[in-house]
Order: structure tokens, then sequence, then C-alpha cells
């Protein structure tokens, strides 16, 4: 059912999603702001996963969810202002989205700054609900949004990228 996933580029989550689809062999594509870069530099994403430049960091989200028939949203920190706009960007164009809370789902426990990740059962909970939500949505182009990646101790980069690729692989 997938035919291309979007997302707006940044690190973690968003290019998790772009990353997990390039492995499938899924189109890939989104907005992300003007004068985004990376790491891997200034055109990575542009000229690798097929992004555009234009806006700035609020409106390549609402441009995302508008060029999407649905949005996931794999989060550590659901509360983000980044997670809060993507959540009502979607209920005001009245698009669909699901979201994940990976802490709460994963059974992370917080231990003064660190993170311990407890993988049983994740991938396969959030795989199903996943699928479930892509067939009741007809949904063919996917936004991917979540967190930045904020720590190597969580590596939400490579749990998403993980959970996606799992997914995407049911679906086909």
């Amino acid at each position: 059912m997938i035919t291309k996933v979007i997302s707006g580029g940044q690190t973690g989550a968003d290019q998790a999603g772009l990353l997990a689809a390039r492995a499938c062999g899924i189109e890939t594509g989104g907005t992300a702001p003007d004068g985004f870069y990376t790491d891997a530099g200034e055109n990575y994403l542009l000229s690798t996963f097929g992004l555009i430049a234009q806006g700035d960091y609020r409106s390549r989200t609402v441009k995302n969810v508008k060029d999407a028939d649905g949005t996931v949203l794999l989060s550590i920190t659901l509360e983000s202002p980044g997670s809060i706009l993507t959540r009502n960007e979607s209920k005001r164009q009245g698009k669909p989205y699901i979201e994940f809370d990976l802490v709460e789902i994963s059974g992370i426990r917080r231990q003064g700054a660190e993170f311990q990740l407890e993988y049983v059962g994740l991938r396969q909970a959030i795989t199903n609900d996943l699928v479930k939500f892509i067939a009741e949505n007809n949904i063919q182009v996917l936004n991917v949004a979540g967190n930045r990646e904020r720590s190597k101790k969580f590596e939400t980069t490579k749990l998403v990228v993980d959970i996606l690729t799992h997914t995407f692989k049911t679906l086909s």
C-alpha cells in the first residue's frame, strides 16, 4: 500500500523513515526547511532522498502533513513543540495520524539522565497498529515525524528504522 514515505528530514525519526523506506525500495521525499543541512552536508537529504527545501520548520511540518495521506508520529516526547504541531496540524487538516510514545510502549525507564531500552514486543506491537492504520485509512503516502536524535543512549534513529523496516516488509 505504501508508495512513498515523506518527512521533514530532521535527524532521528524523520531520517529514520527515509532510511527504512529506501531499504524497502519505497520512494522517498518531503519538505525540509530552507538552509537545512545535516552532518553529511547541505544537499545530502535533497539529493539522496528527494526532499525539497522550502520555508521554515513550521511550514515544512504543515506541508508534509498536507502532502501525505496520513502521518505516523514516533516520539520519545509526544509533548515536544514539534510533536504538538504535527498532531494539531493533522487534526486541523482532517488528516489521519497515529502516534506512538516510544518511552511508554517500550518500557524505557528514566534513571537520571540516561535511558535504558527494553525492546520486548515493541516492534511487533507498533507494526500491528501501524499496518491496521495504513489499511483502514488507505495510506499510500506516509509522513513520518517524531523527535530528533537527542542522545546516542536512546538511539531514536536506529529504533525507528527497525520498527518501520519491519512494518514496510510486513505490508509487502
